[in-house]
């Protein structure tokens, strides 16, 4: 391991002396799993607002108009957009690069959430859009972040513990951010709420551009 960027090497025989505490350790120490741990958060925070938040902000918004059905077709809309999404995200990853297929791909969730609340929204078919775009670069970013993480630890046997530590980055958001959202539009409103969650999904994204480093696609052109 170094400090900074570069992982172990495939070839090294030092892993398997290290403990799980020395491996997890240095890991968290790299420039590049400190970014995409702090993404992973943020997106998943964007989950959380997206199950806490936007169901309160349908009734808000529509008023008598909003059904339970009306929710769940919302719900539903942006999730089949993982059928696009998913595969598309997975392809540029491998073809262009994690990192610049990730920054996109995260911009999308921002603009997303931040459509979501603006004045013209208030009915369905203006909500709608908003809701697919943000599934859209949800289910976009994923596979690219966890290529990332599995692409931090240059050496197979500690990949696992890479992406445990990204998830655990995740969990870590279900774990706080729904109670933190509720707080926030019950004191403020629902809009302030997914705007916030907006601003905290582009600054975890431009502080990713700006440290992480992109190693595929040398790794790609080493190997064959």
């Amino acid at each position: 391991f170094s400090q900074n960027n570069d992982c172990v090497d495939e070839k090294s025989d030092n892993i398997p002396s290290l403990s799980p505490r020395e491996v997890y350790g240095q890991l968290i120490r790299n420039i590049d799993q400190q970014a995409i741990m702090m993404l992973n958060f943020a997106v998943y925070s964007s989950y959380a607002a997206m199950m806490s938040i936007v169901p309160l902000h349908v009734f808000n918004i529509m008023g008598d108009e909003a059904t339970a059905g009306k929710v769940g077709l919302l719900f539903a809309s942006g999730a089949m957009m993982g059928w696009i999404g998913a595969p598309s995200g997975g392809y540029l990853a491998d073809r262009f690069g994690r990192k610049k297929t990730i920054f996109p791909s995260a911009l999308l969730i921002s603009c997303g959430i931040f459509s979501s609340t603006l004045g013209y929204v208030d009915d369905f078919q203006t909500l709608l859009p908003a809701i697919m775009l943000w599934g859209l670069g949800n289910s976009m970013t994923s596979p690219g972040m966890s290529a990332f993480a599995a692409d931090i630890a240059d050496n197979e046997n500690i990949r696992g513990q890479a992406l445990s530590l990204s998830r655990m980055a995740g969990d870590f958001a279900f774990l706080i951010t729904p109670t933190c959202l509720g707080v926030l539009a019950q004191s403020t409103s629902c809009s302030t709420a997914l705007q916030i969650t907006s601003v905290v999904v582009l600054g975890a994204n431009l502080t990713f551009a700006a440290r992480a480093t992109e190693r595929t696609r040398d790794r790609y052109k080493r190997n064959n």
